[in-house]
């Protein structure tokens, strides 16, 4: 089953357990035209009547296997990004090193000629 982003959005900020204001039952179903939650009266009798739905309990599992994909795709970025970062620390450490070192000669150098000055 496809289930979408804001369907998961959906199921984790109005909950499953959430009560119809209009009909005050038990929502058990989600309105795919409209992405909400619903009541079976709501369907039946109200304005989700002739909509396409879907019971909560079989996007269960689904949002479960998304948000497990999700995870797994949120440890790899991060991981990710810790080897990039640790890299660029690296990459700033050995720069730093050539630069210094590239000005420790510069500065022998500069001393060697100016000592050639003061004895030529």
């Amino acid at each position: 089953m496809l289930v979408t982003f804001q369907q998961i959005l959906l199921l984790e900020m109005e909950g499953v357990w959430d009560q119809c204001k209009v009909h005050n039952k038990k929502k058990e179903l989600i309105c795919l035209a409209d992405n909400t939650l619903v009541c079976y009266d709501c369907v039946v009798f109200g304005d989700h009547k002739g909509h396409q739905m879907k019971k909560l309990s079989d996007f269960q599992d689904a949002v479960k296997s998304k948000k497990s994909e999700l995870q797994s795709i949120e440890n790899k970025l991060t991981k990710g990004f810790r080897g990039l970062r640790n890299s660029l620390i690296e990459w700033r450490k050995k720069v730093c090193f050539d630069v210094q070192q590239r000005f420790q000669r510069l500065h022998m150098i500069l001393s060697m000629k100016e000592n050639e000055s003061f004895q030529g």
